[in-house]
């Protein structure tokens, strides 16, 4: 597993299964059996893949309950806050195109005058409300499906699977909106792309909530 900026951190906490099931574990960066190898992911995003080879920790914060529980809210929590990242990289990519269908002029008008360019960015739009409503939904039921609530579980996954789906369709029709233009490195928009494609791998790709929810629906038939 890659974890965002592991290589520079001075303190982590670690989720370990023992004999009293779940502990949360804090370990010095500095301890010894530790290795960090950096791997940037595709938004540039600095991440390492950690690997604890009979590492000591330092102190155990929670354990049992309490520490799934706790290791549960963070990670809900945490998926919530990425389908917030996610719109906020779509409603800027949607900025950035709206302005540049308004700059760019093709044969003598721009580009925001041709029907069929209004109606792919119509689609963007309707994507992106679609991902704020969901991440709206993520927010509010990230504790209850922490503690256990299997519909609120349900809906976090919807969220993160419909806000991945806006996310990449966004994101490749702002590419193909802005030409070549759109693959140049030094234009924004496709760095707003790999911020968004990173926010739909991040706690669960598309094919895992997806799979998640299959299996879910299917439970009750076969009990």
């Amino acid at each position: 597993m890659l974890v965002d900026n592991g290589a520079e951190a001075d303190w982590l906490v670690v989720a370990a299964r023992g004999e009293d099931g779940v502990a949360l574990l804090l370990v010095d960066g500095a301890a010894d059996g530790l290795t960090r190898g950096g791997a940037p992911l595709a938004d540039g995003t600095r991440s390492a893949d950690l690997v604890f080879q009979d590492t000591p920790a330092t102190a155990c914060l929670a354990s049992g309950p309490a520490a799934e529980t706790l290791l549960l809210r963070a990670v809900y929590r945490g998926l919530a806050a990425t389908c917030a990242l996610a719109l906020g990289a779509m409603e800027r990519s949607l900025e950035i195109c709206r302005d540049y269908l308004h700059e760019r002029s093709q044969f003598g008008k721009p580009l925001a005058a041709l029907q069929v360019l209004q109606h792919r960015y119509v689609d963007m739009l309707i994507a992106a409300e679609r991902a704020r409503s969901m991440t709206l939904l993520a927010a509010l039921r990230a504790d209850a499906a922490a503690a256990g609530d299997a519909e609120a579980r349900r809906d976090l996954g919807l969220a993160k699977l419909t806000v991945g789906r806006s996310a990449r369709h966004v994101g490749g029709q702002a590419i193909q909106l802005h030409g070549g233009m759109g693959m140049a490195y030094e234009y924004p928009i496709g760095h707003y792309y790999r911020k968004l494609l990173c926010c739909d791998a991040a706690f669960g790709s598309q094919d895992d909530h997806l799979a998640l929810l299959a299996d879910g629906l299917a439970a009750p038939a076969s009990a």
